[in-house]
């Protein structure tokens, strides 16, 4: 019987151990330059006897097994998937106009609405949404979610197209929308009004929502259509109308 106490006793004190253990911090103690100036208990013994336990770890832990040779291979094999979906000229011709160009080629516009009564995150939804897209395709896809709070945004990206159309003469094929980001503005306090003479003070949100806008050169939107084949929605609904109806020439089918 004394043999079975001692043995749960002993059996205790290991699991308090090993709790104590898992509870010890990844960083060496503050102040202690090596293990003889740590001192000589149990814990500080365990500190000193693990090398791992002695390691600082960063903030960030990255993904699983993700080595930078990796990471260099993988990126190279996304390069060359990139270069191959390209149909480029076996042979270059200085006189002939590039097929890319840097988003930041002077056909770029800046529309902005303000006081629109959502939140950063509600806003951030709709940005994540028409980022990227041609502008009749944002159109097609806000006015399809059919929610009455995104009428401000809806009426920006008209007015938007408007202007852009009627204005600097763009072609509205080509207009795409390369930033959409939201920013934060004022609050306006109102008085909620309780029972037994209670009242509660509000805060509504009055936030800004930007977006820029970019004419796509003719050569890219060429390359992007017949050779990503990234055909934009509203074009491709047009095309396969304007076939149905036999408004396009028989020689073009």
């Amino acid at each position: 019987a004394v043999a079975a106490v001692s043995g749960r006793a002993a059996a205790t004190s290991r699991a308090r151990a090993g709790k104590a253990l898992s509870r010890l911090p990844a960083w060496p103690l503050p102040g202690a330059a090596s293990c003889a100036e740590v001192g000589s208990g149990w814990r500080d013994q365990l500190v000193c006897a693990s090398p791992l336990l002695q390691q600082s770890r960063e903030f960030y832990f990255p993904r699983k097994n993700w080595f930078p040779w990796r990471q260099r291979l993988i990126k190279d094999r996304q390069a060359a998937l990139r270069k191959k979906r390209h149909i480029l000229p076996r042979r270059h011709d200085p006189e002939e106009r590039p097929v890319f160009y840097n988003k930041e080629d002077g056909h770029v516009l800046t529309f902005r609405e303000k006081d629109i009564r959502m939140g950063c995150k509600r806003l951030l939804d709709y940005a994540k949404l028409i980022r990227g897209r041609q502008l009749q395709d944002a159109i097609d896809w806000i006015e399809s979610l059919a929610r009455m709070q995104s009428e401000p945004i809806l009426k920006m990206l008209r007015d938007a197209m408007q202007e852009c159309s009627e204005r600097h003469k763009m072609d509205p094929a080509r207009i795409y929308v390369i930033g959409a980001n939201p920013a934060r503005g004022k609050y306006v306090k109102e008085l909620r009004k309780h029972a037994r003479s209670n009242f509660g003070i509000t805060k509504r949100p009055r936030n800004y929502f930007l977006i820029r806008l970019r004419e796509m050169p003719l050569e890219e939107f060429f390359h992007r259509v017949y050779i990503y084949n990234k055909v934009p929605r509203s074009l491709a609904s047009d095309m396969r109308l304007a076939l149905h109806q036999n408004r396009v020439s028989p020689l073009t089918q």
